[in-house]
């Protein structure tokens, strides 16, 4: 299962990354502390626009796989030129969403079972009554 969970939030992050740059053309500052560069070597601020931005996943098990998204709650990286310089996102782990799967077909069980909160499971996971949010930096 841990391995499982690495890989998920390795494909989030991905995913995250991918999404976030695709606006590049629209920046704003923000009031988040700038990296300490010299005026030459100024990096570029992007605020991550919540409305327009998920993180997609991919867990997989021995039997099979199953995709989702969780939303950003907010988040800023720094550009200078086209590399990424670094950044901080949080996560809103309560919005994790299971895409692949039906009402009907188990859709809630699994995002239940995911987020922590059927009992005796709270640990295998994410457990989100305990850690709401996520923090990528």
């Amino acid at each position: 299962m841990k391995k499982s969970s690495l890989k998920i939030i390795i494909i989030m992050l991905v995913t995250l990354g991918v999404s976030s740059c695709k606006d590049a053309a629209k920046q704003s500052e923000t009031s988040a502390p700038k990296l300490a560069l010299t005026p030459a070597q100024e990096a570029v601020a992007y605020t991550v626009k919540t409305d327009l931005s998920t993180i997609g996943w991919l867990g997989s098990k021995p039997v099979g796989t199953h995709t989702g998204t969780i939303n950003v709650k907010n988040g800023v990286f720094y550009l200078q030129g086209t590399a990424i310089e670094s950044g901080k996102f949080l996560i809103d782990m309560n919005t994790i969403t299971v895409t692949d799967l039906d009402q009907n077909s188990g859709k809630e069980s699994l995002e239940s079972h995911l987020k922590g909160t059927v009992e005796g499971k709270e640990g295998d996971f994410f457990n989100v009554l305990k850690y709401p949010t996520a923090t990528f930096v």
